[in-house]
Formats: structure tokens, sequence, C-alpha cells
């Protein structure tokens, strides 16, 4: 005898909200389901209206035909991922994407172009809460966003649209100030998260499928994590690592870089840009791609520890479709775990790579850094500066600017002013943390000197 074991819809659905996607990684989700269905255009709208506030993530793909659209909201779906650019693989990343973020998903979808006809279909986790059935709702045009009837009255394609989204935006008073500006910071977040992600395909470096993002009518720019565009930057040379799996040999495909330090960037803006959305110290190490989207980006699997001296290194990995079970990416697509014999080799590989940047860092410090002590013959003989290691965090880097340029305007170590900020400027970059907060306690003690020697 077989008994078919169904889960308990309101169960299991709240389940699966907490699967482990951020905000950004959800949207990140749905771009993948766009780029499949060969957009060349995706447009996201995060409109702040409150309790009313939604998200519109429209591309002007294929789209999708009504028993396609019900296909795409079923958990675990069951169409096949044989290609071996497919981003998706489990089937989830629709309705787990959006469900961590809101209360109702609806998917409208045109699929020809000789006619308008929209079809619309939505989860609401209200109904299900009610009846307990895996059921999803037909939606008439009436009572899906006018966004969404316009771009499909122009184009084919998906729209999906989030409602109810309390757990995403967080608010207690959901009309308030501090829930519009959290919804601010969402879509900044978002411009950098998706520049990242997919900085190969909006750079057209993907044969075919270049793509545009629009975030509220703003165009996302690439980010380019390893700084090609600079002169200084280090191409090494590039590593094939065989692996073995399912009776067949693939190669992993490793590309490293190693970035200049500040002084050797071709503006501040440009060693700023590159630092990228989690800044310099989180950004180092691998970046590991999978069918040409970044699945990490940065940090070392469990290869070593991320400091301040290896900083300038970022190496690629990619991921040939053959591997991916052997790397277990997860359903939110943000990991991917290195297999045992992977890392072995990685460790070998890696070593004289971090040790080549190490050299670049300190050339750094040994070509800019100037001790205390010419310092102190170069100002005046009474400064004397000493180290503490319970001094307090830096100030923010406008904060120090504007000390640099209060030194600068009374000092009387030279007449040649911007020359004395720039060398103050990279004084400051080529350092460790240490050496900075020595440097940012030397400025504020030379200030009072300067400022009793005036009175």
């Amino acid at each position: 005898m077989r008994i078919e074991l169904i889960p308990s819809a309101k169960r299991l659905i709240r389940s699966l909200r907490d699967i482990g996607y951020e905000f950004v990684d959800s949207v990140a989700d749905i771009v993948d389901n766009s780029l499949e269905a060969e957009s060349s255009q995706i447009k996201i709208t995060l409109k702040f209206d409150g309790e009313d506030s939604y998200l519109i993530i429209a591309d002007n793909g294929v789209g999708m035909a009504s028993k396609e659209i019900q296909e795409a909201l079923r958990f675990g779906s069951n169409r096949s991922y044989d290609k071996s650019d497919d981003l998706g693989r489990y089937g989830l990343g629709l309705k787990t994407a959006s469900l961590s973020q809101c209360e109702r998903l609806t998917v409208s979808a045109r699929r020809g172009e000789e006619r308008v006809r929209i079809n619309s279909y939505c989860w609401d986790l209200d109904h299900i809460e009610q009846t307990n059935r895996w059921e999803i709702l037909k939606i008439d045009n009436n009572n899906i966003k006018k966004e969404a009837v316009d771009h499909l009255s122009r184009t084919t394609g998906t729209v999906i649209t989030w409602e109810r989204l309390g757990r995403l935006l967080g608010y207690k008073f959901p009309s308030g100030e501090y829930a519009r500006r959290q919804s601010e910071q969402m879509v900044e977040a978002l411009k950098l998260h998706l520049g990242m992600v997919f900085h190969q395909f909006l750079s057209g470096e993907v044969t075919g499928k270049r793509i545009a993002i629009y975030i509220n009518d703003e165009k996302v720019s690439p980010w380019d994590p390893y700084s090609r565009g600079e002169i200084n930057t280090k191409k090494l040379d590039q590593i094939m690592i065989p692996l073995d799996f399912n009776h067949g040999t693939y190669n992993v495909r490793l590309q490293p870089y190693i970035l200049p330090p500040q002084s050797l960037y071709s503006s501040p803006k440009a060693h700023l840009h590159a630092s990228g959305p989690g800044r310099w110290n989180r950004q180092q190490g691998l970046y590991i791609y999978r069918s040409n989207r970044i699945i990490q980006a940065g940090g070392w699997s469990g290869l070593r520890t991320s400091d301040e001296h290896t900083k300038l290194v970022r190496i690629a990995m990619f991921i040939p479709s053959q591997l991916e079970e052997l790397f277990q990416v997860n359903v939110a697509k943000k990991h991917a775990t290195l297999p045992r014999e992977l890392k072995v080799i990685l460790h070998e590989i890696i070593a004289p790579i971090v040790q080549r940047a190490q050299e670049v860092y300190r050339e750094k410090i040994a070509g800019q850094a100037i001790s205390v002590e010419k310092i102190q013959s170069q100002s005046r003989g009474d400064l004397f500066i000493k180290h503490s290691p319970k001094q307090k965090e830096l100030e923010s880097h406008a904060e120090l600017i504007r000390l640099i340029e209060a030194v600068t305007k009374n000092a009387k170590l030279t007449t040649d002013k911007p020359k004395v900020t720039r060398f103050l400027e990279n004084m400051f970059a080529s350092g460790s943390e240490d050496e900075k907060r020595v440097f940012k306690s030397m400025l504020g003690k030379y200030m009072a000197l300067e400022e009793a020697y005036i009175k």
C-alpha cells in the first residue's frame, strides 16, 4: 500500500520563506530568469507607498503562455536545466526568492508578438493561510499593476510583481520617513549588487547576451572586480585545474589579478570605485562564477583569512557546468562549497599569488611611507607622537581630508600647498591600520601646536 503525503501548504511555504535570501540576492535570482528568457532589457521599479509599496521586475524576453506560468509557479517545477549556460537548477528560485521578500507574488506574461494577451497568476500567502492548499490564483488585467499592463502592451516578456513588503522594508511605521529612507538605501545597494553579479553581461563580455538593467529608471553600471582598465593592474597567467567527476575530467579555470595600491590608481575616485560593495578587505579573494554570473564575490572559502596585506588579490574562478553538483551551489546562489581535492590544490596555487601581492603592498609602503622620526625633522623638533593601541578609530575620509587641508593651509613646510596635500594623502593611503592611527594622531597634535604657535 502506498500513501501520498502532501505537505501542509501554510506550514511549508512559510518555512521556505526563510531559506536564506537577502533582498539583493532575491532580485538577482529573478534577473537570472530574465536572462534565460533571452531578455536584453530588465526594468526594476521599487515604488514606495507605505503599506502599499511594491516592486516590479519587467523584462522583454520571450514571455510565457498560461500553462508555462503555472509550471513556473510550481515549487520544484518540472522544467529541465540541460543547457550548459542555464542559471537555474532547483526549480525553486522564482518562488522562494520572491516570497522571502513579499506575501503576494504575481507573474504576468505575454508570449506572442502578434496580439496582446496578458496572462497573470499569483501566490497569495493570505489565501494559503486560509485554505491550507497549494493553490495559485488567476488574476485578470484589472487587478494587476498599471506598470505591468503598460509594459506588456508594448512588448513580449514577463513582469514579476511583489506586494505586501512588510518583511522586506521592516518598518514599524510604514509611511514614515525612516521607511522611505530605507527603501532608498535598498535601491542603492541593489544597483551595486547587480552591477557586480552581472558585470560580464552588462559589459558585453558574454557573447550574444548583453543586457541593460534599469532600477527606478537609472541604468546600472557594471562593476569590474579586477580594475582591468587600470594600467597598473597585474593580470597573472591563467591556471587550469583538472577535476575528475562522473567519469569525466573537467577544468576549473582561474584568472588571478593583483590590483594596484591607491597611489597607482588613475584617480582617487577610481580607487574608491574599485573597493566594491564590501570595501577592500572584504572584496579580496575568490570570485566564483557559474554560467558567467558571480556566485561568490570575495572571501577565501576557508583557504586563508582576509587581512590588510592581501587586499589587492582578486582571483576569478570559473566553474564548468558539469561540476556544479560538486561545488554545492546553494539555492540562493550566493555561496559555493569548494571540493576537498580542489582545496588541497588551491593552497599550493594561491600561496605564490598571495606572496606576490604582499610584495606589491610592501613596495608601496617602502616607497611612500615615512617614519615618524623623518616627519619630526621636516616639521617641528618638539613634535612627538606616541602610538597607543587604545586610540579611537579613525574618523571618516572626509574629516581626514579636512584636517589635511587645515594642516597645509597653515604649514610652514613649503609654499607648494597642493604638493603637500598629495604627500600627506599618499602617506595615509600607504600605511597599515596602525600606521594610519599614528598618522591621524600626528596631524591632530601638529594642528594643536600650530594653533598654539600662532596665538
